[in-house]
């Protein structure tokens, strides 16, 4: 008798539990809440949708998706991925030897030396092994640069490392101009800035002799494909000088006038250029 009382209850459980349950999916209508979350999309699978459903439904629109209980779609990215490139060095460094060129006939007289002429300025010499190393630096991308600082490696002079330009022994001021026999050495200085006229601020000329002499160091102008060198020279004005590169015997010179520094000093002159070899 006890077991058959017991069955009327189990009836009107079974009843209430079939009213509570979801007859559609029509339950999930807000995306992104707790009843549209990862519980709902695994019965829905396990309810049975194949793969060819399961692709069709990507093709539906959200609003469709919704009404089947399906989680939106994920976000579209928009645009075009940018194409890589490989970033550009701010700065290139560079190490070279300075080729001594006759300008009449482009000879190679030999290179501008490490071995200077009593520590005070330089020469040329023919043997490579002697070639006074320099460095410089060029903006990354850049090939030319005028007003660049070069600096020796190897130089006799260690007091300074700036290579550049020095005021002439004989020299009454530091201008440089046609029909002047004024002149510079080429020797080694303390830094000036570019476009700077000439500063008395140390140079192995000064150095060896006691002699107080004006310099500049950033005067170079260089081209790394053309392979060019050329100093330029900032008169105290603050405008460059119309310069020629002249050699006597072996030391290096630079001046306003060659025929008019050759009138004061009459040895024989070889008028020069110079060329960079790259290393």
């Amino acid at each position: 008798m006890r077991s058959f009382a017991v069955l009327p209850l189990l009836t009107l459980a079974l009843g209430l539990l079939a009213r509570a349950a979801p007859t559609d999916n029509s339950v999930c209508v807000r995306p992104g809440s707790e009843t549209c979350g990862a519980s709902s999309n695994s019965g829905i699978l396990a309810a049975g949708l194949s793969l060819s459903d399961r692709v069709a439904s990507a093709k539906l629109t959200n609003a469709q998706r919704f009404a089947r209980g399906l989680p939106p779609l994920p976000p579209k990215r928009l645009g075009v991925s940018p194409t890589r490139r490989d970033p550009v060095p701010s700065s290139v460094n560079y190490r070279a030897a300075i080729q001594v060129i006759q300008q009449d006939n482009s000879a190679v007289l030999g290179y501008i030396s490490k071995n200077s002429l009593n520590q005070a300025q330089y020469a040329y010499d023919n043997d490579v092994a002697n070639a006074l190393i320099v460095d410089f630096t060029l903006t990354g991308g850049a090939t030319s640069a005028t007003g660049i600082d070069l600096t020796t490696e190897n130089s006799d002079m260690p007091n300074y490392v700036y290579l550049g330009l020095v005021q002439g022994r004989d020299d009454t001021d530091s201008v440089l101009q046609s029909g002047s026999y004024q002149y510079v050495y080429i020797a080694n200085t303390n830094p000036t800035p570019a476009s700077s006229p000439p500063q008395t601020v140390g140079n192995s000329y000064t150095l060896a002799t006691g002699l107080s002499r004006t310099s500049e160091s950033a005067v170079w102008s260089v081209d790394v494909v053309a392979l060019s060198l050329a100093p330029v020279w900032t008169n105290p004005s603050g405008t460059s000088a119309t310069i020629q590169l002249f050699a006597q015997s072996t030391a290096l010179y630079a001046g306003g006038d060659s025929t008019q520094f050759n009138s004061r000093y009459p040895a024989p002159l070889t008028l020069y250029r110079l060329q960079l070899v790259l290393l």
